[in-house]
């Protein structure tokens, strides 16, 4: 029993690396294969405003963050940019929630049914650490996030300041490879892969608490 939750911790660490790994490379193959000049001309064009209103705006609707990120980076650059993906994010969370609870109610349900998403199961006193685990897990579309939290009856209030954080410290890899795209250095590679790795870490941590206390509530039903 003991070997089986050891290989079962190794493997779920072995998938979180390579998932990690996997999200970092595709990052850096999207980036690459942009012509950041072209994109930095383009971008120029438009006034700060309208692009932070379009930032804030389209994640809500589906547009990809991933996109947003990188145009902020190119933008703003990598210190204001952090700042607007904070107010952008908290747009996001509030515009969405209050989608979830309006009249939209009813589509994103069947939305999210068409899609084969899973409202987050969501054991008694762990609202927070199923917000954290939801928003550093990998693969879960972003405005995916938002929504099943919203809907599955999270309260606001707690998904919101702790998604918060979370997202603008994700979004610090994509924003500063966009904007230091041509000035790396070996400081800044090294802090971005402490970054992913901390990320890593607490979803591991968060994951593993909670299928430990759904243990102990079985050992205690049964």
């Amino acid at each position: 029993m003991i070997l089986k939750q050891q290989i079962n911790k190794r493997r779920l660490l072995q998938t979180f690396v390579a998932l990690v790994l996997i999200s970092l490379a595709a990052t850096l193959y999207f980036i690459h294969s942009i012509d950041l000049k072209d994109l930095h001309h383009r971008i120029a064009a438009y006034p700060g405003l309208v692009v932070f209103f379009l930032v804030a705006i389209l994640p809500i609707f589906g547009f990809s963050i991933a996109i947003i990120y990188l145009v902020v980076g190119v933008k703003f650059g990598a210190s204001w940019g952090m700042a607007v993906i904070a107010l952008a994010t908290a747009a996001h969370l509030l515009g969405s929630h209050w989608m979830a609870k309006s009249f939209l109610r009813k589509r994103l349900e069947a939305f999210i049914a068409r899609k084969k998403y899973r409202l987050p199961e969501i054991p008694a006193g762990e609202n927070a650490s199923v917000s954290l685990m939801t928003a550093i897990i990998p693969g879960l579309p972003y405005f995916a996030r938002n929504y099943l939290l919203a809907l599955a009856g999270v309260p606001l209030k707690t998904y919101f300041w702790i998604c918060l954080p979370v997202y603008v410290i994700r979004s610090f890899v994509t924003v500063s490879l966009a904007a230091f795209s041509k000035e790396f250095t070996t400081k800044k590679i090294i802090f971005i892969v402490v970054i992913l790795l901390i990320k890593l870490a607490i979803c591991a941590w968060v994951i593993q608490r909670l299928r430990n206390k759904q243990k102990r509530k079985r050992a205690r039903d049964s």
